[in-house]
């Protein structure tokens, strides 16, 4: 799942939750995550095009 892909990728401490004014039940947990290692940020590059109706980007590709 998501949180597998996120596991390879950083460091989760875990934090236990309660509801407020009522530390006696327990929430549930809170993970926080830090990078294991240091990343350039993604870079973006945006823009904006106009099509037709009938334009498809082409098939999709599901093969490695």
């Amino acid at each position: 799942g998501l949180l597998g892909i996120s596991d390879l990728l950083l460091r989760a401490s875990v934090m236990s939750t309660y509801l407020s004014k009522d530390w006696g039940q327990d929430w549930g947990s809170l993970r926080r995550f830090e990078t294991i290692v240091e990343a350039q940020p993604a870079g973006l590059d945006l823009g904006t095009t106009t099509h037709s109706g009938l334009w498809s980007p082409g098939s999709m590709r599901y093969q490695p």
